[in-house]
């Protein structure tokens, strides 16, 4: 099977489940408010090509840990899957507030320090320095770059 495979709704549940599983339920939320708003802001068409464009999101590259785990999350986290499957699916119905007050990005500042030798990517160190960012949910930092 392939991430293409999947349908829209279960690529956007597998989504939340692999960026933000261990993060409270407005943390997942929070990541599927980015993914919505990056479609309205016209960042890609569609939630499918938000998520499959490359270099967004870590787990969706095969050589990622996490990418394996997204084929049998269903089965191997069935409370963490049907969690991240009811945001996804009120997100498809048009029913999901939005809890990043319009971020288009996001990203866990600790991890993304660790990862990178103490440093952030350049589009959240400058998001960040000029006060871009919206709201802090768990470990994820939210940000609106593109206002």
């Amino acid at each position: 099977m392939n991430l293409k495979d999947f349908s829209q709704e279960d690529l956007l549940a597998v989504c939340l489940w692999a960026e933000a599983r261990g993060e409270p339920e407005e943390g997942q939320q929070g990541v599927c408010n980015v993914i919505l708003n990056r479609v309205k802001k016209g960042m890609a068409e569609g939630i499918s090509a938000v998520i499959l464009k490359p270099n967004q999101f870590s787990w969706t590259s095969p050589k990622d840990p996490n990418y394996a785990k997204v084929f049998t999350a269903k089965e191997d986290d069935p409370d963490g899957w049907k969690g991240a499957m009811s945001i996804a699916q009120k997100a498809l119905a048009g029913e999901l507030g939005d809890v990043t007050q319009n971020a288009d990005h996001y990203l866990n500042v600790e991890a993304a320090r660790k990862q990178r030798g103490g440093k952030l990517p350049k589009w959240a160190e400058e998001g960040i320095r000029t006060g871009k960012v919206t709201v802090v949910i768990g470990r994820h930092t939210f940000l609106n770059l593109l206002g």
